[in-house]
């Protein structure tokens, strides 16, 4: 039986996997491989993520490429965080104590025809794992820009992708099942064909790495498909019109900043034949997309900033009809060789053009004071609202618009822009995506109800804190988390 929130361990089935397995306890200090009998030893690694804004190096740092070694890496450890791709802008994976990589334990485990649902190990890449669930016919149907990220980094933040049939990875509509390694090093599994385990469930698919070191997920996935992608510019009259998020499979746009320009990309399924065109896709997708924003982005921040809104308004110009159809997997994410900060929130549908309206007065205003120059578009995505996560930002039975906000990294004063744009954004009960930067707490502003609940079962999984690090501490105390960590 699983554990609930009024238990202070969980008693649950012996999984298949672990019967027969010796018995993982904290003495166990001599951290041994069954695989080969050779001691698993600690790397010297420094980390830093996507963004360059956190830099820590651990006092020691594992890849355990068995579950018997995270779970022996686990039970001996006074505090551990697991780390990912390194794809959150903020210091949710920071530790100077022991951290560990999942990126040896990506193997499949299950398949489950008939019912469409894959057993995983957590240290996959969304990119692989779609990769290799293709051969079975199946696909996570929802995704990002980018799918480098690990599959438990992904579903412990509620990535997301666009489209009102389909919420966050981490919705009760994809994640069928969990399993945890829990501070003494077992397995805590969470079925969602369970009565007893719904509200563990709810705690864990939005977790925070706080609850566990997740080791596998069961995903509930859809018939694998093509998809035909339309990109083109349009008026910020015309993208935001409503019709396009109702009538399109996904829909999003870009807003231009000092423009009335956006990119709008719609993406649908349809019965056509991929059809590979890789020197028009590596023009728009690597050379126009990546390399020239990117290239023209430094120049002007290092030559003349305020010639900024000169600068974006020319990048509107380049904005191209694209048209191409892919399988689904290969069509949403693309590759992101730019690199820049991020802070992304969650709103109530029907609001982006007040909202756009009152972005572009605070853009304006900090241009004509030199305070910063808005150099990268405004991104709305669009979503069905989740539900089963007590910790999602999209927790709700109606639709959701994610607001992306970003610059590009050689542009002074950007956690300005953010700050004051969070101010806008609160106004509207906003809440942060938690893989993304963020100022204002979202726990002392009561934006999460449910966040007692989930510390019920913080409490009760880890009462003695093995999973708490610095972004966890900072939320509970009601505290900005730093955005900054070197």
């Amino acid at each position: 039986m699983a554990q609930t929130a009024q238990e202070a361990k969980p008693e649950t089935p012996e999984p298949e996997y672990s019967k027969g397995k010796q018995e993982v306890t904290s003495s166990n200090l001599s951290l041994v491989s069954e695989s080969n009998n050779t001691p698993v030893q600690s790397k010297k690694k420094i980390f830093e993520n996507w963004s360059h804004n956190i830099r820590v190096q651990p006092r020691e740092y594992y890849e355990p490429k068995t579950l018997d070694e995270l779970q022996s890496l686990v039970a001996r450890s006074s505090k551990i965080k697991a780390v990912g791709s390194g794809h959150s802008f903020n210091c949710q994976a920071y530790t100077d104590q022991t951290m560990i990589s999942l990126k040896h334990l990506n193997r499949i485990l299950d398949v489950d025809r008939d019912n469409r649902r894959i057993r995983v190990e957590a240290g996959k890449s969304l990119h692989d794992f779609n990769k290799e669930i293709e051969s079975y016919g199946m696909v996570l149907p929802s995704l990002g820009g980018i799918d480098k990220q690990s599959l438990a980094g992904a579903c412990s933040t509620a990535t997301h992708g666009s489209g009102l049939k389909w919420g966050t990875l981490s919705d009760e509509s994809s994640i069928f099942g969990m399993e945890l390694i829990q501070d003494d090093g077992s397995v805590l599994e969470l079925r969602a064909d369970r009565p007893s385990d719904r509200e563990g469930l709810m705690a864990a698919r939005v977790n925070l790495g706080v609850l566990g070191i997740i080791y596998a997920i069961t995903f509930k996935l859809e018939e694998s498909r093509c998809l035909e992608l339309r990109s083109k510019p349009l008026s910020l009259e015309e993208a935001q019109d409503q019709g396009h998020y109702l009538k399109n499979d996904h829909f999003e746009y870009l807003v231009f900043p000092f423009t009335d320009t956006t990119e709008v990309t719609m993406r649908n399924r349809t019965s056509k034949t991929p059809k590979p065109h890789p020197i028009i896709d590596f023009y728009h997708d690597i050379f126009l997309k990546n390399w020239t924003v990117d290239g023209l982005n430094r120049c002007n921040a290092n030559l003349n900033l305020k010639r900024t809104p000169a600068f974006v308004k020319f990048l509107a110009g380049m904005i191209p009809n694209e048209r191409k159809v892919s399988m689904s997997w290969k069509n949403q994410p693309g590759p992101r060789t730019v690199r820049f900060f991020q802070a992304e929130y969650a709103v109530k549908l029907g609001l982006e053009a007040e909202i756009q309206q009152a972005l572009d007065q605070l853009t304006a205003s900090l241009a004509k004071s030199e305070t910063f120059f808005a150099n990268l578009p405004v991104q709305y995505r669009f979503v069905k609202g989740d539900q089963g996560s007590f910790l999602s930002p999209s927790l709700s039975t109606e639709p959701i618009c994610y607001i992306n906000l970003s610059s590009h990294l050689s542009y002074p004063n950007w956690q300005t822009f953010f700050e004051e744009a969070e101010k806008i954004l609160m106004q509207y009960q906003a809440r942060p995506q938690w893989g993304k930067q963020f100022y204002n707490n979202p726990v002392i502003q009561g934006l999460y109800p449910e966040f007692e609940a989930f510390m019920e079962f913080k409490k009760a999984w880890d009462p003695n804190g093995k999973f708490t690090g610095l972004f966890f501490e900072k939320l509970v105390a009601g505290e900005k988390s730093p955005y900054i960590v070197k």
